[in-house]
């Protein structure tokens, strides 16, 4: 009788093998929890640090004769401003993203969730009306020009880092925007509003203080950081989509020195202000 044809069978993985594989690509997270990840609770402290570098800095400032209940009722009002205007960053920087497709394996993308670009877009202009609403009727109620300026600049680097035709954060330029609005704008402002509350007939003269200058650094530098240490997990999904993050122009070795570096700076930037 002729020969049976031989079966060529491709052999199982390896259990070894399998298992990485499965802890390569781990499940996304479901329901409450992937909801969760989309409103990104830590992303608020954005909005806590400047604002309480800056009251304490204004409370220290003012001294014992401080209108302590006033200045608490003030940091509350400033902060649900401030959060409302996080919120609008979150929701606006998914919306714009889903255009680039650069979020297209982001499993708690707002815009994934919902099902719709423009639901996140009128979201996230409501917390904008809200939020910036609500900061322009406590600008212009201290009478103090500096802190509304410094403000609306700091809204301005929020927009111009993620919306067309800018898209800044694609250039590579969304770290130093990052400094510039949650430091030196932010923070000082926050010091002139705290100063307002707890000390309001010396607030219209006063200067902001080198210690506070100093304080603003930190703080964005901070921040930025955080922003820097966002791009690692994300370079090739950046590359795909045209962003030019300084992680994906870097590269990961090159970025984390230049990483170590600004955190060695920061920690000796807060040993001389102190």
């Amino acid at each position: 009788p002729p020969p049976r044809p031989r079966r060529h069978c491709s052999p199982s993985p390896p259990p070894a093998a399998a298992a990485t594989s499965a802890e390569a690509a781990p499940e996304p997270p479901r329901g409450a929890a992937l909801w969760l990840a989309a409103a990104k609770p830590p992303l608020y402290t954005v909005a806590l640090v400047p604002l309480a570098v800056g009251f304490a800095a204004a409370s220290a400032a003012a001294g014992p004769g401080a209108a302590a209940a006033a200045t608490r009722a003030a940091f509350w009002r400033w902060l649900a401003c401030s959060c409302a205007v996080i919120a609008w960053l979150n929701l606006s920087n998914d919306a714009w993203d889903a255009e680039t497709s650069v979020d297209a394996r982001k499993w708690e993308s707002a815009v994934r969730l919902v099902g719709s670009r423009w639901k996140v877009h009128a979201a996230a202009l409501a917390c904008l009306a809200c939020g910036g609403g609500g900061l322009a009727l406590l600008c212009a109620g201290l009478g103090d020009w500096r802190v509304g300026a410094a403000l609306a600049c700091a809204v301005v680097c929020g927009h111009v880092y993620q919306a067309p035709p800018f898209r800044l954060s694609y250039k590579g330029l969304g770290e130093p925007l990052c400094f510039l609005a949650f430091g030196p704008l932010a923070t000082p402002a926050f010091y002139l509003a705290g100063l307002h509350a707890a000390a309001p007939a010396a607030a219209a003269a006063a200067a902001v203080p080198p210690c506070v200058w100093a304080a603003s650094a930190l703080v964005g530098a901070t921040t930025t950081a955080i922003l820097f240490c966002s791009h690692f997990h994300q370079v090739e999904g950046d590359l795909a989509a045209g962003k030019l993050s300084p992680v994906a122009r870097l590269g990961v070795g090159r970025a984390s020195g230049v990483l170590t570096c600004g955190l060695a700076a920061h920690h000796a930037l807060a040993l001389a202000a102190a």
